[in-house]
């Protein structure tokens, strides 16, 4: 999210793509009829012709899957006929920098592909820095090693008529697409699953980037890229650092490939190391100086190597490496692909918790049709859990703000709210440590007994809001 949905009303174009906004996320769609009530010009790509479709100037029925291919088919359009905002483009985005000049991408490889190890060697994909380790600037748009001009090469295969070759939109509409929104600036593109579940879902969301810086419409009322979130929990989740891949302020968690601070910005970007020593400052406080790099080293690092999501989570299980998997608010017998897979791998598990407001396909999975319960020797735990509105709390609105919500009813029964029942297992979890004396126990103490250091250098809250105020979509 770069905008709050109030903010829509100031957008001269809107294009919706990968959502039915109109049906599923109503008060979203109430400040895009604000701005169609103001003229703004509403367009709508996806397959299905749904309410959204009804209610646009503009439908363009596309392919599952392609849409980085619709983006990079406009954004070559407007490069070749110069609809972009160059003022905005020199001044406001990397476009004048200069690349590495044995960069290349040919037949569909970039350079430094490894064929043997099917992996990519980035050697190349970097700036050409000047004495001070910043990126050269190139004088003019024109120099073929700025990434402006990589751009142009990179998206010149995108023609209109190859874009209706893998779209199926029309080029003509394609055309009339990407004048509309290149004429009635400023705009907001807003996205939702429809674009991300996709393995080019990535590409996509960046073209949107691309697109949008190309016009000018980022940092102004009335432009941006929105995701449209199901939920403030989806929101919240990501805003607070719940995902395992970032820390708070969408910085990218450390892992050990990185084990110095100097190694941490060389992998994620200069941009980034003010807000990482902000985060540090505010995880450890005055202990975290400059002279010890601010305390990086006492962060835990995850494993490079490996993938923390939800798909190995569950080849791991299959494997026979991950025992216990505990679940909340999420149910994976539905939503996560290849579900042979997954019931295999929830068969393997000793135990499985789920924590619902009520029994799901995942809670029930051992005595699901067709499949003999004795057959399954997985202990599943059903943990009641509260609804939004019976018990405390904070969530996150898509417009970013924080807001407390106090428990309208009480929950039937005795559900242990989220927050008590981890607290109460995370210190069942460090009386078991304890008692078993496990390597992971003595590896955390000094041979001296006291704690570590990073423990007891944690700083206190002070009600004084963290410095890395930094959000995405």
């Amino acid at each position: 999210m770069t905008n709050h949905w109030i903010d829509l009303k100031n957008c001269k174009t809107i294009l919706v793509e990968g959502s039915n906004v109109a049906e599923n996320h109503p008060m979203a769609f109430k400040w895009i009829r604000k701005a169609q009530e103001n003229g703004a010009k509403i367009i709508h790509v996806d397959p299905r012709f749904t309410r959204t479709s009804a209610a646009a100037d503009v439908y363009a029925r596309i392919r599952p899957g392609t849409d980085a291919a619709f983006q990079n088919a406009m954004i070559n359009h407007i490069l070749v006929n110069k609809l972009y905002d160059e003022d905005y483009v020199v001044t406001h985005t990397n476009a004048l920098f200069l690349g590495d000049e044995a960069f290349d991408f040919k037949d569909g490889v970039f350079s430094g592909f490894d064929a043997e190890n099917h992996k990519y060697q980035t050697q190349t994909w970097g700036y050409q820095l000047d004495a001070k380790g910043k990126p050269r600037v190139a004088k003019s748009l024109d120099d073929p090693h700025c990434v402006f001009s990589r751009l142009k090469t990179f998206v010149s295969r995108y023609t209109l008529e190859t874009g209706e070759q893998i779209t199926g939109i029309p080029a003509k509409q394609i055309q009339q697409i990407a004048e509309m929104m290149a004429k009635n600036r400023p705009g907001s593109i807003l996205y939702a699953l429809g674009m991300t579940q996709h393995t080019t879902g990535v590409q996509g969301i960046r073209s949107f980037t691309i697109l949008q810086l190309l016009l000018g419409n980022i940092g102004k009322p009335g432009g941006g890229v929105n995701a449209l979130r199901g939920e403030p929990n989806v929101q919240g989740a990501c805003d607070m650092a719940v995902l395992y891949n970032y820390m708070p302020g969408y910085l990218n968690s450390a892992s050990n490939a990185e084990p110095t601070i100097h190694d941490y910005v060389r992998k994620n970007g200069i941009a980034d190391s003010r807000y990482l020593v902000n985060t540090l400052k505010a995880f450890f406080g005055e202990a975290a100086t400059a002279e010890n790099d601010y305390a990086y080293s006492w962060l835990p690092k995850r494993n490079a190597s490996k993938d923390y999501g939800t798909l190995p989570m569950f080849e791991d299980a299959l494997a026979g490496n991950l025992k216990i998997l505990w679940i909340v608010g999420q149910n994976p017998a539905v939503t996560v692909p290849n579900l042979r897979l997954t019931f295999d791998a929830l068969a393997k598990l000793e135990t499985l918790v789920v924590q619902e407001i009520w029994e799901t396909e995942t809670a029930a999975f051992w005595r699901r049709p067709g499949v003999d319960p004795k057959s399954i020797s997985t202990e599943v735990i059903l943990l009641p859990a509260a609804f939004f509105m019976e018990k405390n709390g904070t969530i996150s609105n898509s417009g970013g703000m924080v807001q407390w919500r106090h428990a309208a009813v009480k929950p039937p029964g005795k559900p242990n709210p989220t927050a008590r029942l981890w607290t109460s297992y995370s210190a069942a979890c460090a009386i078991r440590s304890r008692t078993r004396k496990s390597r992971e126990t003595r590896s955390f103490r000094r041979p001296s007994g006291t704690t570590p250091r990073p423990r007891t250098s944690c700083a206190r809250s002070t009600g004084t809001p963290c410095a890395t105020t930094r959000r995405r979509a």
